[in-house]
């Protein structure tokens, strides 16, 4: 996806899911990365994931083009030096 599709379809809340897998909710688009809520993370910590890794987004639903595991495991657990 562009990244002014994304910039403009993302929202506050929408729910991210990593092939079919609930791993998080949008916060913000943050330059080039999606920052997630802590409140829905695993530890409670804010999570970013790279903008390119978002194969679709509809009107509830931000879908990733990773899975759950894949997501676990390659996610930022700091903020991306911009």
């Amino acid at each position: 996806m562009e990244l002014s599709e994304i910039n403009s379809q993302i929202k506050p809340n929408l729910k991210v899911l990593a092939k079919g897998t609930k791993v998080g909710s949008v916060d913000h688009v943050d330059g080039d990365y999606l920052k997630l809520n802590r409140k829905d993370a695993d530890d409670r910590l804010h999570h970013w994931i790279p903008l390119s890794w978002i194969e679709r987004i509809d009107e509830n639903n931000v879908f990733l083009s990773h899975d759950a595991n894949e997501y676990k495991h390659s996610r930022r657990n700091s903020k991306p030096l911009m």
